[in-house]
């Protein structure tokens, strides 16, 4: 489940709003490039905003503690 900041940004897979209820009609192409920016959007708030973010990547290392 997605949990949006106030800009409207997914903090777990990084999807803006209007490509998170946009998903089920996207394409092959537009799903693609979504995630393309979607993960570059979670590096950039991971840059700025550390403490906020819980990725799968942070989560399996944290599990694995």
């Amino acid at each position: 489940m997605c949990t949006l900041n106030q800009h409207d940004v997914c903090l777990g897979c990084g999807r803006l709003i209007n490509e998170i209820t946009g998903w089920s009609s996207g394409t092959t192409a537009e799903k693609a490039l979504i995630l393309k920016c979607s993960k570059k959007r979670i590096q950039l708030l991971n840059e700025q905003l550390p403490e906020l973010i819980i990725t799968r990547e942070r989560l399996q290392k944290e599990a694995k503690k």
